[in-house]
């Protein structure tokens, strides 16, 4: 049995030029992490990552991929991200973030995003997307199953 299902996709859009947009006095500054520090880890895999995120949500990455950073720094939570550039998944980095003392968790996603536009060039959104899933269905009509599957004990 075919099922067709909407999922979360992150579309990363590698961009050419760094838009600037003017500030107005209206317009309030966008919120920026108070320290934020990236840089190339040439330490190779054998040496293992590492994520930690301190009670003041100072965020420490060592000898990790972006793409694992992109992936938690989105809005939603998604399945899949969509359009990175190849070196996402394959070099290494270590990524220092101290965001202002009181900051929330969506002001947090919103510097993440700042950053990766100012430091990378990355721009994203959120789109859904049909996939085709498929389903596991009993096929006896006694709903018995084969002598070698057990039922689930998970909720």
């Amino acid at each position: 049995m075919r099922v067709y299902l909407a999922i979360r996709t992150l579309v990363v859009v590698l961009s050419a030029m760094v838009i600037v947009s003017a500030q107005t006095p209206s317009t309030p500054k966008p919120m920026a992490f108070d320290v934020a520090s990236i840089k190339p880890n040439n330490s190779g895999p054998g040496e293992g990552s590492s994520i930690r995120t301190m009670p003041d949500h100072t965020f420490i990455m060592v000898n990790g991929y972006i793409s694992s950073v992109i992936r938690s720094a989105a809005p939603v939570p998604v399945r899949e991200v969509v359009g990175l550039p190849g070196w996402a998944n394959t070099e290494r980095y270590d990524i220092t973030t101290k965001p202002p003392a009181g900051s929330t968790a969506e002001q947090r996603r919103q510097m993440w995003q700042g950053l990766f536009a100012e430091r990378m060039n990355l721009r994203a959104h959120v789109e859904e997307r049909e996939h085709d899933t498929f389903a596991l269905v009993i096929a006896r009509s006694d709903g018995r199953l084969g002598p070698q599957l057990k039922p689930s004990t998970l909720a």
